[in-house]
């Protein structure tokens, strides 16, 4: 009878099989026993099984996976090694698996494998996520909280690292974050001046005033 799946026989006639060891495995009828491959590590089944995210294994045979440190990341599961966090983020555990979550708003990381972000200097700003901070741009202001926030719309800011959006200016408009106001078009305005309720009030006293005049006489 040949030998089952994760045991092997390596005498000829031998009347039992022996299991293979920690991190080796064997398929059906085997001699001997192979050792599992790189990111991978024996189930009790007897077979190799990936490594989990925020795992490791890089040894052949590995009887388990190892964590990566924090500051470190696997994004897929049978690595061989573990990755530094990237710019723009800091190492952190969540369940007990070193991950890698971006910096907030107003912070930034400019080293890789870093477990904290900095924060921007002052008039300075950034996105989530952020590598380098820079300067509020035109169509946003600076919030006293430090936060750069877009124009309202009716506002305007060409400047950057500005403090406050200006007004747009009469016959102008501008939607939110714009950096320049625009010319109100010819049709907007006359809608703007006189809506159609207003036109029927007018059209309705004119007629009124005309029919209240008393007519006048022909010499």
């Amino acid at each position: 009878t040949p030998c089952a799946a994760g045991t092997f026989a390596n005498i000829t006639g031998s009347t039992s099989c022996m299991p293979c060891s920690a991190g080796t495995l064997s398929e059906s009828g085997a001699s001997f026993c192979t050792k599992c491959p790189l990111g991978t590590t024996t189930s009790p089944d007897g077979s190799c099984t990936p490594c989990e995210i925020g795992f490791y294994a890089n040894t052949l045979g590995a009887v388990s996976c190892t964590n990566c440190a924090i500051g470190t990341y696997t994004s897929s599961t049978g690595a061989t090694t573990c990755y530094n966090c990237p710019t723009g983020t800091f190492g952190t555990k969540t369940n007990d698996i070193a991950v890698c979550k971006p910096c907030q708003e107003n912070f930034y990381q400019d080293t890789q494998g870093a477990l904290n972000c900095k924060q921007c200097p002052p008039i300075t700003f950034s996105d989530s996520g952020a590598s380098v901070c820079g300067a509020c741009p035109a169509g946003k202001y600076l919030t006293s909280s430090g936060s750069c926030v877009p124009c309202e719309a009716g506002y305007y800011q060409s400047e950057s690292n500005s403090t406050s959006c200006n007004p747009c200016p009469a016959g102008k408009y501008s939607t939110a974050g714009l950096l320049e106001v625009l010319d109100v078009p010819q049709e907007h305005i006359q809608l703007t001046l006189v809506p159609l309720h207003v036109y029927h009030v007018i059209l309705v006293v004119t007629t009124l005033s005309f029919m209240s005049k008393p007519a006048t006489s022909a010499n």
